[in-house]
């Protein structure tokens, strides 16, 4: 009995041994868990805290400068000319208004094949393909390849369905009646700024303030159109012209130029009580809808431009301040350098010496005295 009762307190002994080495053996590994964990929230905790202050210090400081530089990454501001106003007869008859019209711009970064995109597009707008490679190496973001193109090349562009090729709206001056009145109305440049006629004269009212549209970029740089920031359009004209007086003005001096076979000619037909211009042709005349293909002769309003010695037709002046002083009866001749004038009431005649000129229904000879 005293044997096996020293046996039991020997095994009790090893057993409590045993479990106090197994929990000192856990309670460092529970430290030490403790300490990584310790170790990696601290981590974690510098980490957050680098990131946030980063974050910060950028949002705080560095806000606008990041702010312009994505701007001009993801936006392009592109000036589009202004909408003219119209130009109208006294009639309100349309002589030249501005409608929306399709041009053609690429962003060459996205094109990937330039020369093969140069080649396809020249074939369908009749532009020389090394123009198109020269314009596509000039910038990487935006560049325009054809502006104000017809229905039917817009059309075959679009057909080519070339990633990075883009259409704008923009404006373009036409002119319905072709080349009625074309000296008076004038024309206009690429940018609808006008360079002739009533066009140029009042190019400050008629073509409003400018235009600007942005065009925007997605992340994968894919452009789409943001919107227009303003449109103002100019103001529209009334102009004392008739059309069909211009017409009639037109078809007349033609005709005039077709018999005699001269080089230029004018009419003017204006209104003798207000003094308003119902009528003023031009020969030779051009169609401004293509200005650019008529010669400057053509192009030049001669009725406003041209100088004409005063010659004979200054007597008018003379003879009328004569009425207007009384200086000059209703029968008085007198002889003006080779010509004679008669008055005979109410109209007053001209006659070169040795003409022969009709008055009252009579034929009268008259020479100079």
């Amino acid at each position: 009995m005293p044997e096996n009762r020293a046996h039991a307190v020997t095994g009790g002994r090893i057993a409590v041994g045993s479990e106090r080495n197994r929990r000192a053996v856990e309670s460092n590994g529970d430290r030490k868990a403790v300490s990584r964990l310790l170790i990696v929230a601290c981590i974690a905790l510098l980490w957050m805290t680098a990131v946030f202050g980063r974050l910060g210090y950028l949002q705080l400081f560095r806000y606008s400068e990041y702010m312009a530089r994505a701007q001009r990454q993801q936006q392009r501001v592109i000036e589009i000319t202004p909408r003219r106003g119209a130009i109208y007869d006294r009639n309100m008859h349309p002589l030249a208004m501005s409608i929306p019209v399709d041009s053609a711009f690429a962003v060459p970064s996205e094109l990937g094949d330039q020369q093969l995109a140069a080649r396809l597009l020249s074939g369908v707008l009749g532009i020389p393909r090394e123009v198109l490679e020269a314009r596509f190496e000039s910038s990487h973001s935006f560049v325009w390849i054809a502006r104000k193109l017809p229905p039917n090349k817009k059309e075959a562009v679009e057909a080519l369905n070339l990633t990075g090729v883009y259409f704008q709206k923009e404006n373009q001056r036409i002119y319905p009646k072709r080349d009625l009145a074309s000296h008076v109305l004038g024309f206009v440049d690429l940018d609808e700024k006008g360079l002739g006629g009533i066009e140029y004269e009042l190019d400050g009212q008629i073509r409003g303030k400018s235009e600007k549209i942005i065009v925007m970029a997605d992340g994968r740089q894919r452009w789409f159109d943001g919107g227009e920031a303003r449109r103002e359009p100019g103001a529209n004209v009334v102009l004392t012209l008739d059309e069909k007086i211009q017409y009639i003005t037109e078809r007349e001096l033609a005709a005039a130029i077709a018999k005699t076979h001269a080089m230029a000619g004018t009419v003017m037909v204006m209104n003798p009580n207000t003094g308003e211009i119902l009528g003023l042709a031009n020969w030779p005349k051009f169609n401004p809808n293509a200005a650019n293909e008529a010669p400057a002769e053509a192009r030049m309003n001669r009725a406003v431009t041209a100088l004409y010695e005063p010659g004979s037709t200054f007597k008018l002046i003379t003879l009328a301040a004569a009425f207007d002083q009384r200086r000059w009866r209703d029968q008085d001749c007198a002889a003006l350098g080779g010509a004679e004038i008669l008055r005979l009431y109410p109209r007053v005649w001209f006659w070169p010496a040795h003409r022969r000129g009709y008055a009252g229904g009579k034929q009268r000879t008259v020479a100079a005295t």
